[in-house]
């Protein structure tokens, strides 16, 4: 598929590689500023992780390849 097919993916991974790039530029944080960062970034996992159960149990969510199987991946 050609990149600008999905100009919206091109966009985000743009703005991704952008955003390493930074990081890799600026200061490094002390620990006491990853602390925020880390929480955060736990709380949006366990969100998706919730949603994902959710659509799950609806049967709106299901693994191509067979559920459980090594390597599904999961499909609306």
């Amino acid at each position: 598929m050609p990149p600008w097919v999905n100009i919206w993916l091109v966009g985000s991974i743009c703005l991704s590689m952008s955003l390493h790039f930074v990081i890799l530029y600026i200061d490094p944080l002390p620990v006491r500023d990853w602390w925020p960062l880390v929480a955060m970034g736990t709380l949006v996992a366990m969100g998706w992780s919730v949603t994902k159960g959710r659509l799950v149990a609806m049967g709106r969510l299901v693994a191509v390849g067979g559920r459980g199987e090594a390597g599904g991946h999961w499909w609306p």
